[in-house]
């Protein structure tokens, strides 16, 4: 409990309070049904519907133009309704099945009639709700860091969107929401709480992301929908995963009768997403629809690694940092129990400088990527390289 809860309290971070690089890539908007969708697309070839989670947005996902799949796929990433530069509603009602029926609408107006879906997080659910309404138009899912929503409903499964909901809905402080996903062992005080909400809400539509996560509940399907869907499955997430998302995975390969697994040794929520071994299984499974007997990848001829950047003899090119930059992270973490806000922290850093820095270091490591590493060019600035 106490890992997934720094995972939470991470992902406010990644998710929030961060500015997002540039997309680089085609950048459009389309009316959904009264609801103005922005999505951004690349590359050529089958089309793969890239799906962000709950106060996310499609930056997540990287610049689309230096993504590798590009050469073989069409990449495609909007913004779901409430985040990013979509439109956003705060009638939790804009928030039922039109969240998923926004992806069906979105490849009619680029004329597509099939495609791949990768969904992260909550990301899963939309995924899982759009294969169950229109399974003759997907040619497979992967559900990442999450499982789809089947059956009934339970209000504990969401306890923590409620809260974050109510708050915003009494305009109250949302420290409140900090301290309830944070782990009770950071012994956060109320003022450390109310500094990190504010710094990691500032400028974002809260009553949007309350009124979205509220509408999760309304993407659940029943198992006798989603087995209509009879395009392959894979479910992948990290082995430190919370125990809440492997059981809820396990569950729905048990009730679906089906669905690959490949667990990502050593990752949690957030690292999963950088280890190579994501977008090489992701990758794999798009190309063959299995990870079983699925032909191997012809080697290439490693690259200098730039700025003294290692790689892994048998791995594909990676985020090589991103794991060292996540564990500081989390390591920084416990140093806002023994920081007076208004004092440096112990590096000599301000409160607000190094939650900044390091917040915007994990999130520009957080790519989902096929076959990226980045360079690393002075301590603060880090910049993205396709490997070729």
């Amino acid at each position: 409990m106490f890992f997934m809860k720094v995972q939470l309290l991470a992902m406010v971070f990644v998710g929030c309070c961060l500015v997002r690089g540039r997309v680089g890539a085609a950048d459009d908007v389309f009316d959904s049904n009264g609801v103005k969708i922005r999505y951004v697309t690349e590359g050529n070839g089958e089309a793969v519907v890239l799906i962000h989670g709950w106060m996310s947005d499609s930056g997540m996902w990287g610049p689309l133009d230096s993504n590798p799949a590009t050469k073989e796929y069409q990449l495609i990433a909007l913004d779901l309704r409430g985040h990013g530069k979509s439109d956003k509603p705060h009638d939790a009602a804009k928030y039922d099945a039109d969240v998923a029926a926004d992806v069906i609408r979105l490849l009619d107006h680029l004329k597509i009639e099939k495609a791949h879906l990768v969904g992260y997080s909550s990301g899963s659910f939309v995924a899982g709700k759009v294969a169950a309404s229109c399974p003759n138009r997907i040619r497979s899912i992967v559900f990442g860091g999450q499982a789809p929503i089947l059956g009934k409903v339970k209000d504990s499964d969401f306890s923590e969107v409620e809260l974050f909901a109510r708050l915003v809905d009494e305009d109250k402080d949302l420290g409140e929401y900090i301290l309830a996903v944070s782990p009770k062992e950071l012994k956060l005080t109320d003022e450390q709480a109310k500094a990190i909400a504010k710094f990691a809400y500032a400028g974002k539509d809260v009553k949007a992301f309350a009124a979205a996560g509220r509408g999760y509940k309304t993407l659940a399907v029943t198992e006798e929908e989603l087995k209509n869907c009879k395009a392959p499955m894979l479910f992948i997430h990290g082995g430190n995963e919370s125990d809440h998302v492997k059981n809820k995975v396990a569950a729905a390969r048990k009730a679906l009768g089906r669905g690959e697994l490949k667990v990502i040794d050593g990752g949690n929520h957030m690292t999963t997403l950088t280890n190579p071994e994501f977008g090489s299984s992701i990758k794999a499974f798009l190309r063959h629809g299995t990870l079983e007997q699925t032909v191997a990848e012809p080697s290439q001829a490693p690259e200098p690694a730039a700025s003294g950047v290692s790689r892994g003899k048998s791995s594909p090119p990676l985020l090589d940092e991103a794991f060292v930059v996540l564990k500081e992270f989390e390591s920084f973490v416990f140093q806002i129990n023994h920081a007076n806000l208004d004092n440096a922290l112990p590096d000599g850093r301000s409160f607000t400088q190094a939650i900044a820095h390091r917040g915007t270091i994990v999130a520009q490591q957080s790519l989902i990527q096929f076959g990226i590493t980045h360079t690393r060019k002075d301590p603060d600035r880090y910049s993205m390289a396709e490997i070729k």
